[in-house]
């Protein structure tokens, strides 16, 4: 039991963000504050993949009580329906260890899928499409948890992909001087 409790910690305390994917999508997780826990969620989650999460997700969150879970799920476009049941199952049998889960959806036919949650999981569970809300509900429970890894990578892909406006130091030079 004591290796058990010094993995979870280990994985508690490791700044990286932990990922696992297959062909069709991918689960990135990293805490970013003290009880706070954000996943990123793209493209299709598969069952296998699901299963994969739930398995890492036990470790990371083994020994910890009252975490706030904010899932960003808007770049999700599939959500396996039985995905959705070992969640559901992975909370309930685990009573105490959620404090909150917050769960952003862009597509309709995931937001379908995610909705029952906030019947089977009341009270625990809230689903959103708004991103701003989304984002001030997680900033409310870790002020700063804009500054971890994850959103760095993001921002800094997101600034190579933007166009830069080039400057120059040097004045041109007027053509009548």
């Amino acid at each position: 039991m004591h290796r058990k409790t010094s993995v979870a910690h280990a994985l508690h305390t490791d700044p990286r963000p932990s990922i696992v994917s297959d062909q069709g999508g991918s689960i990135t997780v990293e805490w970013v504050g003290d009880r706070v826990l954000y996943a990123r969620c793209v493209g299709s989650i598969s069952k296998e993949l699901a299963r994969a999460h739930a398995r890492r997700f036990d470790a990371m969150t083994a020994g910890a009580a009252r975490i706030s879970y904010f899932s960003d799920g808007s770049a999700l476009t599939r959500y396996d329906m039985l995905g959705r049941s070992a969640f559901a199952r992975f909370v309930l049998a685990r009573p105490g260890r959620f404090k909150s889960i917050t769960l952003l959806t862009a597509d309709d036919a995931v937001t379908r899928v995610v909705e029952p949650l906030t019947q089977t999981l009341a009270g625990i569970v809230h689903v959103t499409t708004s991103r701003e809300d989304f984002e001030l509900s997680l900033l409310s429970e870790a002020p700063f948890a804009l500054t971890a890894s994850i959103f760095q990578n993001e921002r800094r892909i997101s600034y190579e992909r933007a166009a830069v406006p080039l400057r120059s130091s040097i004045r041109p030079r007027h053509p009548y001087r």
